[in-house]
């Protein structure tokens, strides 16, 4: 299916849904990067990232660090336990949300989101495996190795 030829310039608002969503970026490959507050009743709910992901969004990981810690376990831990369970992820959405869509929302992809040859391997090493750890404890994960350009950053040993 060939993608739709845009001519919207990111800081304009495109309406999804009926609702206005500030476009943020463009890809090369036609799609869009809306900012996610707006698109609040397009998915029925705040934050339904299973809705998005079931629609083909590439949906991203992140926090407010201005305003909130910095800790991506929490951001983990809470996309898998959403309040209302029919918005939660897979804990293996919620790592891609964290690695390889935040690095395809930098333009990044290429390089940067997961362990392949000829990708950077800016890495954390965890306490457990969150793959298979109990749901309601993955906010308790502690990063015991953190290694970035080859640079050991942190480590708890």
């Amino acid at each position: 299916m060939k993608k739709p030829v845009l001519n919207i310039a990111p800081g304009q608002t495109v309406n999804y849904h009926g609702e206005p969503c500030l476009v943020l970026e463009h890809r090369k490959d036609g799609t869009m990067l809306l900012h996610l507050d707006q698109m609040t009743h397009a998915f029925g709910s705040s934050n339904n990232f299973a809705a998005m992901f079931a629609a083909g969004a590439v949906v991203c990981g992140g926090s407010d660090s201005d305003v909130t810690e910095p800790r991506p376990m929490l951001g983990i831990h809470a996309a898998v336990n959403r309040a209302v369970p029919r918005c939660a992820v897979s804990v293996e959405q919620a790592i891609e949300m964290y690695t390889v869509n935040g690095a395809y929302a930098l333009f990044e992809d290429k390089r940067k989101g997961k362990l392949a040859p000829g990708y950077l391997a800016d890495i954390v090493v965890l306490d457990r495996d969150i793959r298979t750890a109990p749901a309601e404890q993955l906010e308790q994960t502690d990063v015991t190795v953190t290694i970035k350009s080859g640079s050991v950053l942190h480590s708890r040993q």
